[in-house]
């Protein structure tokens, strides 16, 4: 009986992957493509309808703390809306060692312009590949990047790649806090990329950034832009709790939206609509505060079993923004950080059951209503 159990909650799991694995209304599929040293990078692809040539988004992943390879499959589904009404094809690869690619991630220590430089190799490598289909536009490539993805862009960006007419840096940047003066270290670094790059960039960082505190990306970009680069800054003050957040949330689409779409037709980059299908729903607002319960209150959740209460003491210790959705008959879902956590959670908890899902947690207040109990 065990035995049996154990492999309906492993089909169970794997059915939950295959469900959310990609979105065929987004055009969305995997494919592997060739990486850097014969590595092969597990790339998502999102494709408008119709036979092309698309001009080319490659959006380029951050890193988390622990294992490389260990990242989920990165998913930027309101950037990835945001450019397919465009008409982009949109790339997502995955560098070598992380999620699904094959080799594996190599940190370059102190030196924060090696670090960029080589995991520009996987972009690079896969610009290569994306360029030959006949479905892409070679000549009108948008490279995109959140994080340490950005701080490769911003290097890739440096050798003058065929194609490429512009960079978004959505708070990019490595941490080295094992090293002396890190922070010095990414600003001189940030000079040098400078003076290799002559194609424009646009620079989103926020005042409540955890990752890097506003004297270190000012200094960065004064530096960047010291070395000729024609680069602008988006300074967005605070952003949620965490400005680092802002190119992974459904909500940071409207502080973002206008600046790109101004850059995109000063570089020449198409920003008309073309296919409204594709536009990101608005993100779902999250219901009042009730008193139903203490948040951190787990016996007090209604209908879920013991099992899901170990979960959402889990949820208690994930980022915000986040959310927890419980059903009459036990299913359960939860989401944090991406895009539209609320309405995440909702869908995973839907997939579980017939019965309605409900919201009962939201960042750090219960929501629950009595009445539905």
């Amino acid at each position: 009986m065990l035995r049996w159990l154990l492999f309906w909650l492993c089909w169970q799991t794997s059915l939950a992957f295959a469900v959310e694995l990609t979105e065929p209304a987004l055009g969305e599929r995997i494919e592997m493509l060739p990486g850097a040293s014969g590595t092969r990078l597990q790339t998502t692809l999102f494709r408008p309808a119709g036979a092309g040539p698309f001009p080319l988004v490659i959006i380029n992943h951050g890193k988390s703390t622990g294992s490389a390879s260990a990242e989920p499959r990165f998913r930027p589904l309101t950037a990835a809306q945001f450019f397919l009404a465009r008409g982009y094809l949109v790339a997502v690869p995955m560098r070598s060692g992380f999620a699904g690619s094959s080799g594996r991630y190599q940190a370059t220590g102190c030196d924060p312009a090696a670090e960029g430089l080589r995991q520009a190799e996987d972009i690079q490598a896969a610009l290569r590949t994306l360029a030959r289909r006949p479905d892409v536009d070679p000549r009108r490539v948008l490279l995109v990047g959140v994080s340490s993805g950005a701080w490769a862009t911003l290097a890739a960006g440096s050798h003058s790649l065929p194609g490429v007419q512009g960079l978004l840096n959505f708070a990019g940047g490595v941490r080295l806090e094992g090293c002396p003066r890190w922070q010095d270290a990414l600003a001189v670094a940030a000079a040098g990329y400078g003076r290799q790059t002559r194609v424009p960039s646009l620079w989103f960082y926020g005042s409540n950034d955890s990752f890097f505190a506003e004297p270190v990306w000012r200094e960065m970009f004064r530096r960047y832009r010291s070395g000729g680069a024609p680069a602008d800054m988006v300074a967005y003050g605070a952003f949620e709790h965490d400005a680092h957040a802002l190119f992974t949330s459904r909500s940071g689409l409207d502080i973002w939206e206008t600046p790109v779409t101004l850059f995109l037709a000063r570089t020449g980059l198409p920003v008309a609509t073309r296919f409204p299908e594709y536009l990101p729903p608005r993100a779902m607002s999250a219901p009042a505060a009730t008193a139903f319960a203490a948040l951190d209150n787990v016996s007090a959740i209604p209908f879920i079993n013991e099992a899901a209460r170990a979960t959402y003491r889990t949820f208690l210790n994930k980022p915000r923004p986040r959310a927890f959705a419980i059903a009459a008959d036990g299913a359960w879902g939860a989401a944090w950080q991406g895009d539209d956590p609320l309405a995440r959670a909702l869908a995973i908890c839907r997939r579980g059951t017939r019965q309605t899902c409900r919201l009962y947690a939201v960042d750090d207040k219960v929501v629950w209503n009595t009445g539905l109990r």
